[in-house]
């Protein structure tokens, strides 16, 4: 490749698939900017075809096929959708309906040497069939096919009213799988041929009048209508006349095909075509350029007329040669390349989606999904039965997918390639923040390099003439596509990765390596990717904006599960909408109420469980007022479908955490703080009595005289209360007690309880939290009486019943995080003998299933990081919020199986909604640093735990020998734990250059009890410390991540006091800057002004109160040692924050600028502890970047 006169480097990935014989050299023009004729790619634009007749065998019918889900979801990872999927073919016009068949009951022809596995000659389907469309992946769109080759109307009405019945289910609808479009008949063009239709009578004005009379009938069984999905897929002719007077779109349209009311809801437009017949291919052929243009650009007449139209135009069936393929061409190495030329050329005509057809032993598959005992090649009995597999064409998916990328709007044009054999695309996008540009190119070679070639396989020079429209590039990183030989049927490798694996997932690392623009020939198979700009660090180019980040945080918030009717709802953050807090039912995406409504609570000032929903009815406090209303949640419900309030105006009384009692269910027991006297230490909390009958709303305490109050639950009779309780100096994660009573219903407005008892937890010993109901008299908790939170169980019928461990031996593993927020949950109890359960186990997150009845785990699998809000939904499924380290937040449905299972192959997860809009699914993951969880030592030697990510961008790298700054951020809490989920407020800065680390210092949770001890009496020492430690330990040379010079600290509430502290004592220069958002500088009057749950928090951590141990107080307080801080500091601070008050950040300034120190301060107006607003979290973000950046010498300070 030439050598451009620009040293610039320009970030694009070249996807190069070349197997050749030796060749001149070539020049080919690349334009740098995207030419206004490239066509926007679908990311779906490579989809699939399946035959019917064996559909159960793709989707599996006890369980999914893992290995079919496994092969959409490598394609799904590379453009960030999977593809559709059409189903039908021609078994769709040899297929019945019966009530007496639940999936399906075949009859097939005799197979031959020419057709190993042919198609049935007649499917009888029933409603399971269908059903099975929940074992497709999330996001799965589906075209589905109904009968009218054999014309029986009463045939097709059953399968489209059975299609709509399996999509409109349950178990569909939590799969997120949608119907997009009905097809009625299977290339209706060859009925005539086939003995569907008199050949002498069947014309295209006659489809037409068939089509609209069955459509009359099908569109309402299918629910097929003018609004949303699903919609009609029309024509589906297996060719065109090109003519206007016969089957062709052009004579549908003539015809009147769109004209009747049933025409008008076709959204889009199909053809079928294949290269020819299988026994007339050859590799050379089907690789021939000019044939596949050939083949392609014959349809431009009919593309353009549909266009015409205002439908989309799809290849709805396709693939090499019909009849399943030549024999060791299709099923060919070839194939891969055949594939990516002739699907993107497609892309240049206006074909929107080419689904590739796949069936049961069928050559040219991509996939083969079963296991075969028959030879697909010549139907000769398989010694050793051949087991699901891919094939070659396969990898040909696979780099189309990883061309088109994850955007969503790649644009791409095919190259202007002056060789008869090479072709090639240009693909631009907007990553990098720099708006579109040239981001990769693929070149393909066409002429096969045969293993019976005796030639030797040679090289190609290819120059590529870059415009003037952009920065020119000079080198590129090659990942390349493997192949030994074109007919080859096995062996490829992508990127140094084998897909042909039992799993279809990748085995191998990938490889890439780098070729010089001005020096490199290209051989075989290669991905290029152009090496990144060097840069400095710290200055990169991001897409992951402020606005982004501020999106991200429309987030769930937690999840719900109506106990009655299984119905799934979640609380979802929204800082858009000034961080009000709205109800949403999961799968249908709508929400509760309206924008005027914020299910929110101040019950301890961190709020959480604001809202529960009980047979058809949700309760949820509202911010604005404080008080409890009810919403109605289904049509026809007597509960009004608005928001009415149930508790009476009292502006001093705030509730949480919601117990409906199972028989009468106007009564709620909830949480009630009441700030009749505002001072923390006359708040009264405690546990009341809620009637929301209207014309009620009384409150009566029902449990009183601790200090707090947790998680109130009923039996499921209503006979027996669980809860927690605490009290002073205690957190809950140091002392809590879980309580049970008998309940008494006295009058129709009236609970009381009696004969209450402490099962377990100790004053300032022993924390037992999350009570949970196995059955009526059987309780289930957690308690750290180990050292960790473990699993316990207590039996109440038994006279003297005292609680005992579920497992023989504890282990070291925390089955309960720290309870800052109310209503958290890590268990569902499925059955008596069966609880889900989480655990922290090294940082992040484990699944298990707890037999409760042999005291023993299984572990699940989970690629959730962190996983929360477990709650039931019946004996075999629940939900759960998981955190994975490149998505957001997710509601997830876990499907396990039955308690004799002796693996977890049973063990399904979903997401049971529709994908929030949230940024990261706007980024492509190569710009997301991946967590690296270490354990370092401190200066003590004892262990320290902490997360490290790295600069990662894919556009950028550093100047030689440099080494990044280093952001060290200290967690709040201080109890609590920097989880590996993903955060954009981190890739906001790694992108850009930064590296970070999260410290999660001694005192931090997730650890056992004495990690978190670790700070008892020591805060403001121990924390400092720690962050301290791990700064010099990535500094030093056994790590050399990071510039020592380069290294600020950062953190918010109990983490900003750390900051604050470390710039105190930093007499060393570990950091150069710190910022603080929200932060503690003075302990004496945070113990009187901080809110109740924490006003006696600081007793532990400091080792007294301010009148025991005042000494202690006033070294631990940085505002009486801020003259001591000589690095840069910013400070930022909400107006409203009750829990570090905005007096906390203006005394730390004055005495800071009274001594001549260096701080920027920003008050938040509106904003409370922690950003809710997007606005604010934009700004935040912008002048804490802006400060780094000057304090570090990066850039010069925006004005």
């Amino acid at each position: 490749m030439s050598k451009p006169t620009s040293s610039l480097l320009l970030n694009i990935g070249l996807i190069c698939i070349i197997l050749m014989k030796t060749v001149d050299a070539i020049s080919v023009p690349v334009a740098l900017s995207v030419p206004s004729a490239a066509p926007t790619l679908d990311p779906s634009l490579l989809s699939l075809s399946i035959e019917q007749d064996r559909w159960t065998d793709w989707a599996g019918i006890e369980k999914p096929n893992t290995f079919f889900l496994n092969t959409l979801a490598n394609l799904a990872q590379r453009t960030g959708e999977t593809p559709w999927i059409r189903i039908g073919a021609n078994s769709e016009d040899h297929t019945d309906f019966s009530t007496n068949v639940q999936f399906s009951e075949t009859i097939f022809p005799n197979s031959s040497a020419l057709t190993p596995y042919p198609e049935a000659t007649n499917i009888t389907v029933g409603k399971g069939y269908y059903a099975l469309a929940s074992h497709l992946p999330r996001g799965t769109h589906v075209i589905w096919g109904v009968n009218l080759g054999t014309d029986n109307l009463t045939a097709a009405v059953l399968e489209a009213t059975a299609i709509k019945t399996a999509f409109d289910s349950s178990a569909v609808q939590k799969a997120g799988v949608l119907l997009e479009l009905i097809e009625i008949g299977n290339e209706a063009d060859l009925y005539g041929n086939n003995g569907h239709r008199n050949s002498s009578t069947w014309t295209i004005a006659e489809y037409v009048k068939e089509w609209t009379q069955f459509a009359k009938s099908v569109a309402p069984a299918a629910g097929v209508t003018s609004g949303k999905a699903p919609k009609f897929f029309g024509c589906s002719f297996g060719g065109s006349t090109f003519s206007d007077t016969s089957f062709s779109p052009e004579g549908a349209f003539a015809n009147g095909l769109l004209d009747s009311a049933q025409g008008k809801l076709i959204s889009t437009i199909s053809q079928h075509h294949y290269s020819g017949s299988n026994t007339q291919g050859d590799l050379q052929s089907m690789l021939s350029k000019t044939s596949i243009r050939g083949n392609l650009t014959e349809f431009n007449t009919d593309i353009a007329d549909v266009h015409a139209q205002g439908r989309e135009y799809v290849l709805g069936e396709t693939n090499s040669y019909f009849n399943h393929g030549a024999p060791n061409v299709s099923d060919a190495a070839g194939a891969a390349l055949w594939i990516v030329d002739y699907t993107l050329f497609a892309s240049q005509l206006g074909i929107k989606r080419a689904h590739f057809h796949e069936g049961v032993g069928y050559k040219y598959n991509l996939i083969q999904p079963v296991t075969l005992t028959r030879s697909p090649i010549d139907n000769s009995p398989l010694a050793t039965p051949l087991p699901p597999h891919i094939q070659p064409a396969y990898y040909g998916a696979l780099i189309i997918g990883e061309a088109i990328g994850t955007s969503g709007a790649t644009r791409a044009v095919e190259l202007d390639v002056a060789d008869d054999n090479l072709t090639g695309y240009a693909f631009y996008d907007a990553e990098g923040g720099s708006g579109v540009r040239l981001q990769r190119a693929v070149l393909v070679n066409l002429q096969a390099y045969l293993s019976t070639s005796t030639d030797p396989r040679g090289t190609t020079n290819v120059t590529f003439a870059f415009d003037t429209s952009g920065e020119k590039p000079k080198a590129m990183s090659v990942k390349r596509l493997a192949i030994g030989h074109a007919d080859d049927l096995s062996g490829l490798k992508w990127g140094g990765q084998s897909f042909e694996t039992a799993d279809a997932l990748p085995s191998g690392s990938i490889e890439l390596g780098t070729v010089d623009i001005s020096s490199d020939n290209i051989s075989n198979a290669w991905i290029l990717t152009m090496a990144p700009t060097i840069a400095p660090f710290g200055t990169w180019d991001s897409p992951i904006s402020t606005a982004l980040v501020a999106e991200t945080g429309t987030a769930v918030d937690d999840v719900l599960v109506d106990p009655v009717t299984s119905t799934i709802y979640h609380l979802e953050r929204r800082p858009s909408e000034g961080g009000r807090i709205v109800l949403v039912e999961t799968v249908a995406g709508k929400d509760v109420f309206g924008p005027s409504w914020n299910a929110r609570t101040g019950v301890q000032e961190y709020g959480g469980a604001s809202a529960v929903v009980y047979s058809g009815v949700a309760y949820f406090s509202h911010f604005g007022d404080g008080r409890v209303y009810k919403v109605g949640l289904a049509p026809g419900s007597s509960t009004s479908r608005e928001p009415v309030v149930v508790s009476a105006e009292n502006a001093n009384l705030r509730f949480a955490n919601f117990a409906v009692h199972p028989t009468a269910q106007h009564l709620l027991v909830s949480i009630l703080e009441d700030h009749t006297h505002p001072a923390p230490s006359d708040v009264v909390t405690s546990l009341a009595v809620l009637d929301t009958r209207p014309g009620h709303g009384s409150v009566r305490v029902l449990v009183s005289g601790a200090d707090f109050y947790a998680a109130p639950v009923f039996n499921a009779d209503g006979t027996r209360l669980a809860w927690v309780q605490w009290r002073h100096p205690d957190m809950p994660w140091e002392g809590a007690e879980v309580h049970v009573a008998e309940v008494l219903q006295v009058g129709e407005g009236r609970l009381e309880v009696v004969n209450e008892r402490r099962v377990r937890g100790e004053w300032k010993k022993e924390s037992a939290v999350q009570p949970r109901w196995v059955d009526n008299h059987t309780l289930l908790f957690f308690s750290d009486a180990s050292g960790y939170q473990n699993p316990w169980i207590i039996d109440l019928a038994g006279v003297g019943a005292s609680a005992r461990p579920v497992l023989a031996e504890p282990v070291d593993q925390d089955f309960a995080e720290p309870g800052w927020r109310l209503g958290d949950s890590y268990c569902a109890v499925l059955t008596p003998e069966t609880v889900l359960c989480t655990a922290l186990r090294a940082g992040r997150s484990v699944l298990y299933r707890l037999d409760l009845a042999r005291g023993t785990l299984r572990e699940l699998p989970c690629p959730w990081v962190h996983v929360t809000a477990v709650r039931r939904i019946d004996t075999r499924s629940a939900v759960f919020v998981g955190e994975p380290v490149d998505d957001p937040k997710q509601v997830i449905l876990i499907t396990v199986g039955s308690p004799a299972d002796a693996d977890d192959a049973e063990t399904r997860f979903t997401v049971p909604s529709a994908a929030l809009a949230t940024a990261p699914a706007k980024i492509n993951k190569t710009y997301f640093a991946a967590p690296r969880p270490l354990t370092l030592k401190t200066r003590t030697g004892a262990p320290l735990h902490a997360v490290f990510y790295p600069p990662t961008n894919p556009g950028f790298r550093g100047p030689e020998g440099a080494r990044p700054p280093c952001i060290v951020n200290a967690h709040g809490g201080p109890t609590g734990i920097a989880s590996q989920a993903l955060s954009m407020s981190v890739q906001f800065y790694t992108s850009r250059g930064f590296a970070w680390v999260d410290v999660n210092y001694g005192g931090s949770s997730g650890y056992g009890r004495k990690y978190t001890e670790r700070l008892v009496g020591n805060w403001g020492v121990t924390d400092v410390d720690d962050c301290v430690d791990a700064a010099r330990a990535l500094a030093s040379p056994a790590f050399g991540e990071i510039d020592p010079a380069r290294v600020v600290t950062r953190g918010g509430s109990a983490g900003g006091y750390t900051v604050l502290q470390a710039l105190c004592a930093d007499t060393t220069g570990t950091f150069a800057a710190g910022a603080v958002s929200y932060g503690i500088s003075n302990l004496f009057t945070l113990a009187t002004d901080t809110h109740k749950f924490e006003s006696r928090y600081m007793e532990k951590l400091v080792g007294g109160t301010p009148e025991e141990v005042p000494e202690v107080y006033k070294a631990r307080s940085p505002v009486f040692h801020a003259e001591q801080i000589t690095a840069p500091l910013l400070i930022l601070q909400g107006s409203l924050d009750m829990v570090v008050p905005p007096s906390q950040a203006e005394e730390m300034i004055k005495v800071i600028r009274a001594h001549g120190g260096r701080v920027e301060y920003k008050l938040f107006e509106g904003e409370g502890h922690g950003w809710r607003k997007a606005e604010t979290i934009e700004v935040a973000l912008a002048t804490e970047l802006d400060f780094y950046l000057h304090v570090l010498s990066i850039k010069e300070k925006k004005s």
